[in-house]
């Protein structure tokens, strides 16, 4: 066999571990997960020709081949390091995504609609993917700068992942760039380059295998020690402290009633970093912010649907007085605490009428 073979081989060997990977993320109850396996089946895009080099050629891979994803990882890997600082909307998840996918549709067009056909159309794609990927460098870099991962121990993990894959990414697309532009001067650098090409994207894939193995929970409670996840150590009594101060802000002082709260006020509140409590609630308590937001809103409505002090108030506005803000977060977070519709609930209850 040579060279070439045995590159593809190990890719294809590979990526069949990355989906592994991917769809264990993919499938998880945790949001950063989810997001970290919608990135790496972004990377995964790239493995079709190996996967379908050995598999055959046919329909499936012309279809796929049809469809860009570059355009996706800058948008995913700024909303990935997002959400493990408890921030993001759906707002936010639209518009980042809303250019990738005009793109994607517009990739799709150009191979089955005969749309822009020529060699403009691929200059200017890939000059405009390689803007994204720097421009979302510069907005993760900020992330990582204004402090949000600064008092933690697992901040050097999320840098250390965010320099390893942005570098290929940048070396990738400069290549890509290169190829473009330039393709006489690429050419004059093949065959040599396109050992270093494999050998990095290899070396990428199997980081992304490790990363997105411990960044499961039940993997990561095997093999990672719970105090390396928090700046002090993170001593039994140093956790309790967070557990006992945490509780009081929502059991005593009703902080969840606050229809403003987020994740980085409530570090505020405890004096740590957003990093600190998201990694404690995921660690220590198996659950996110929002899902303990909810928990405690919800509660917190059914408590005021039973007492008649608030019975001239509509569902709605027991919602609104719970800390919701506005109707349909209200709906989902109730249909996905008690299993049924707040109006279904209230019936159950013999309360009437919605």
């Amino acid at each position: 066999m040579n060279g070439n073979g045995l590159f593809e081989g190990a890719t294809f060997l590979v990526a069949i571990q990355t989906v592994v990977v991917c769809g264990l993320n993919l499938f998880n109850a945790n949001r950063s997960s989810r997001y970290l396996g919608v990135l790496i089946l972004i990377f995964l895009g790239s493995t079709k020709y190996f996967a379908f080099s050995y598999l055959g050629y046919g329909a499936v891979y012309e279809f796929l081949n049809g469809l860009s994803t570059r355009q996706f990882y800058g948008p995913v890997f700024y909303l990935f390091l997002l959400s493990l600082i408890g921030e993001g909307s759906r707002r936010q998840l639209m518009a980042h995504l809303a250019l990738p996918v005009g793109l994607m549709f517009l990739s799709f067009l150009r191979s089955y609609g005969g749309v822009w056909n020529g060699e403009s159309y691929l200059r200017v794609v890939t000059a405009l993917e390689y803007g994204m990927i720097l421009f979302y460098f510069m907005l993760c870099l900020q992330l990582f700068r204004n402090g949000h991962f600064r008092q933690v121990k697992v901040r050097q993990r999320y840098w250390l992942f965010f320099l390893i894959v942005y570098g290929y990414l940048i070396y990738n697309f400069t290549d890509l760039l290169i190829m473009t532009f330039l393709p006489a001067f690429w050419q004059s650098l093949m065959p040599g380059f396109f050992y270093l090409d494999m050998a990095l994207y290899l070396l990428c894939f199997c980081f992304l295998i490790l990363f997105g193995l411990t960044e499961l929970n039940w993997v990561r409670k095997l093999v990672v020690p719970a105090s390396v996840h928090f700046a002090n150590g993170a001593t039994p009594t140093a956790l309790e402290d967070l557990g006992r101060r945490l509780d009081r802000l929502f059991e005593t002082d009703g902080i969840h009633t606050d229809p403003e709260l987020s994740l980085s006020g409530l570090a505020d509140r405890l004096g740590v970093s957003s990093v600190t409590v998201s990694e404690y609630l995921k660690s220590h308590r198996n659950t996110s912010f929002y899902d303990l937001l909810n928990h405690h809103r919800v509660r917190e409505f059914k408590q005021r649907l039973s007492d008649p002090k608030y019975g001239h108030l509509s569902l709605l506005g027991l919602a609104y007085e719970a800390g919701f803000g506005s109707k349909a977060t209200f709906n989902r977070a109730f249909k996905k605490v008690e299993g049924v519709t707040p109006g279904a609930y209230r019936r159950r209850m013999g309360g009437g009428g919605a």
